[in-house]
């Protein structure tokens, strides 16, 4: 029996968020490793630019504000954003301000908003930024999965690394599928980075997600928020990786109070014989669970939990009678038995024990809870934490095998 138990806790340097005065937007282009930024310049109605202008970002879902300064050339950077939409807000009195969004920053993007603060004798010009720009500051190829995907495409076992495989830089390893290894840009599987909120979360040595590739799932599906699958001369921020990187963020709370909840279930009536022809009986399979988030301190503290589970039974089969070459024919089993117990002295019923039908099980459990909180309009705490238990009793028997070949 395989018993792993993976506990992350991520006390988040984000407290430690300066606001850089006057520093090119270049400069902080590497810090979307979990974030993301919005940059700019502002001016006045002749084009000249505005220094020591106030620029606000405000995430619209949670309320939390992020205040920056032009520097002597009116530009600014408002970074360490998480994911979601914001306004932009430049003051810089006696000029009206003006506002702009929203404006989605997704994981890693670097979105440019200018703003022209007019007299008040002068109509405000709408300024309409695109969607689709040219990210200057990234080096790499960059695709993305967000959140919109993640809630609305299937997946089988609610692992999301399975949505890796929506790009076309991924090639799953053939023998498990994806299940926690795959391979990015045509390297091994052991040169492919996970990385959660900016936490290593590797298991190096077989090249897969930490937890195993056996493990139906390390993170809930319900906690992740979005992802990239960065592959082709990403930065130096990421680590030493050759092949590419698969880097997600989690799911955080909003001021408005919201959740779900999912169970699913199947037993034998709904299940096929297996390829050996053998009936499937006492199968069941269960997935839960749940999520949920909203405020403590509307504009300031949001919190965010969720729960997924599984519980997994299913016979196995441990050296099958019957045809070749699927199963052991009758004559050959017969023999295996008795030089089991007449050359190497195995009891008759220890044999018995090892053959014949078995219970597999595959049950787990993975719960995340995460705290945010807006110290002030420069700094902000996170606290998270991941715990998965899972259990698997028979895993690999198969109807070539005994018992003892299982773990």
């Amino acid at each position: 029996m395989n018993r792993r138990r993976v506990s992350r806790v991520a006390f988040a340097a984000a407290l430690i968020l300066p606001v850089l005065f006057g520093r090119p937007a270049d400069l902080l282009a590497q810090q979307g490793v979990t974030t993301g930024s919005i940059v700019g310049r502002i001016v006045d109605n002749t084009g000249a630019p505005l220094a020591g202008a106030t620029v606000t970002a405000r995430n619209v879902d949670t309320g939390t504000t992020r205040d920056v300064q032009t520097n002597a050339d009116g530009r600014y950077t408002a970074g360490f954003l998480q994911p979601g939409s914001y306004t932009v807000t430049a003051e810089f009195p006696p000029l009206p301000a003006e506002e702009q969004g929203p404006i989605r920053v997704n994981l890693g993007d670097q979105k440019v908003v200018d703003l022209a603060l007019q007299p008040v004798e002068v109509e405000a010009i709408a300024v309409t930024v695109p969607e689709d720009q040219v990210d200057t500051s990234e080096g790499g190829v960059v695709e993305l999965v967000d959140q919109d995907q993640i809630e609305n495409l299937p997946a089988l076992g609610r692992d999301f690394t399975d949505f890796i495989a929506l790009s076309g830089l991924v090639s799953p390893a053939p023998e498990v599928g994806t299940g926690g290894q795959f391979a990015l840009g045509g390297g091994r599987t052991s040169a492919t980075n996970v990385q959660i909120d900016g936490a290593d979360a590797n298991n190096a040595f077989f090249g897969e997600n930490r937890g195993s590739s056996r493990i139906p799932f390390t993170f809930s599906l319900e906690s992740i928020k979005e992802f990239q699958i960065v592959t082709n001369g990403f930065d130096v921020e990421f680590g030493d990786y050759t092949g590419g990187v698969v880097n997600a963020v989690t799911k955080g709370g909003s001021n408005e109070f919201e959740g779900s909840a999912f169970l699913y279930g199947r037993d034998q009536a709904l299940t096929a014989n297996t390829f050996a022809g053998q009936d499937p009986e006492d199968f069941s399979a269960k997935q839960f669970g749940f999520h949920l988030g909203g405020p403590i301190v509307r504009d300031e503290a949001h919190f965010f939990v969720s729960l997924d589970g599984q519980q997994r039974d299913q016979p196995v089969f441990a050296i099958v009678p019957g045809e070749a070459p699927n199963n052991w024919p009758a004559d050959s089993l017969q023999r295996f038995k008795d030089i089991l117990r007449d050359v190497y002295g195995i009891p008759q019923a220890e044999i018995d024990a090892n053959i014949g039908t078995f219970e597999e099980t595959e049950d787990e459990f993975s719960l995340f809870g995460r705290l945010d909180w807006q110290l002030n309009e420069r700094h902000l705490l996170t606290v998270r934490n991941n715990y998965t238990d899972f259990e698997n009793v028979n895993d690999r028997v198969n109807p070539e095998e005994a018992l003892t070949h299982g773990g």
